[in-house]
């Protein structure tokens, strides 16, 4: 596997009261955390609330302090750029958010929100290319073209999910954190999220670090995985290999805490991670348009 970002012994550490009076203390939320990320597969990070998830995805944003360690992307060690991003690296890591409708501006149309994006990433653009460009990434989302004069809350969650998602591959990135992405969302939506993400991985080729608790969510769109406690990885490989046979207890421990899907989903599992995903309540679920 060719290692797309390589997170190495990654530490997140946050100061609290007052150094000058001699009060002040480091609270350590990540500590020494380790994993890659291979060109066009997806890896996922499970835990509990609280275990440093999505800490760890804020580091490989540039949104939390990178206190040790390093996190390479593509070769180039980005850990000394802080919270200052260089443009390309923003183009190249997108994000979609847990609450589509809060990660969206409310006074702004979906045309508005996507022609922001595009035109600063390619301000030579002319605005009916623009306009196409837009018109293409609502269909390759399963929207359809009169969504994008629509504003936030005209649109369901699912719908509104979709936007992020189109806004976040507007761009063309080559890796989208997913940071709880379809834990908002009913359970036939999620799927529907699901497999839309599946088909442009396909289509796009592109890497997903996708962070969630639940582990069946997980276990379907991932190619390998790493469970985090408390700050800390305790276990990671291949989706399967940790799902079936567990090293720690604590990864054992979270899966028999896992509500069991129906046995027709079970035996989809492998499947679902090359072709669709379905709804684990057992009923399939089709990526189709939200209209």
């Amino acid at each position: 596997m060719t290692a797309l970002l390589e997170v190495n012994e990654l530490t997140v550490s946050y100061s609290s009261g007052s150094a000058l009076l001699g009060r002040g203390r480091s609270s350590r939320v990540v500590d020494g955390v380790s994993f890659e990320v291979g060109e066009s597969t997806t890896f996922g990070l499970v835990g509990e609330s609280g275990a440093g998830k999505s800490t760890v995805g804020n580091a490989i944003l540039g949104l939390a302090p990178i206190s040790a360690g390093s996190v390479v992307f593509d070769g180039v060690d980005i850990s000394s750029f802080g919270r200052r991003m260089p443009l390309w690296y923003r183009k190249a890591v997108q994000v979609v958010f847990q609450d589509p409708l809060a990660s969206l501006n409310p006074r702004m149309t979906v045309r508005t929100s996507l022609r922001h994006v595009l035109t600063r990433h390619w301000p030579s653009l002319k605005r009916a290319a623009v306009d196409a460009r837009i018109d293409d990434l609502l269909d390759r989302v399963g929207l359809q073209p009169h969504h994008a004069d629509r504003f936030p809350r005209q649109l369901s969650g699912g719908q509104c999910q979709r936007v992020a998602i189109a806004r976040a591959i507007a761009v063309e990135p080559r890796l989208i954190v997913c940071d709880e992405a379809v834990s908002a969302l009913d359970v036939s939506t999620q799927a529907q999220v699901m497999n839309l993400l599946a088909k442009l991985q396909r289509d796009m080729g592109i890497s997903y670090l996708f962070v969630a608790h639940d582990l069946e969510v997980v276990r379907h769109i991932s190619n390998h995985v790493g469970v985090m406690y408390k700050g800390s990885m305790v276990e990671s490989g291949p989706v399967d290999e940790v799902y079936e046979n567990p090293s720690q207890d604590y990864t054992r421990t979270l899966l028999s805490a896992t509500l069991v899907p129906d046995p027709a989903v079970q035996r989809l599992r492998r499947g679902a991670r090359t072709g669709r995903v379905h709804a684990l309540s057992g009923t399939g679920a089709e990526l189709t348009p939200e209209l």
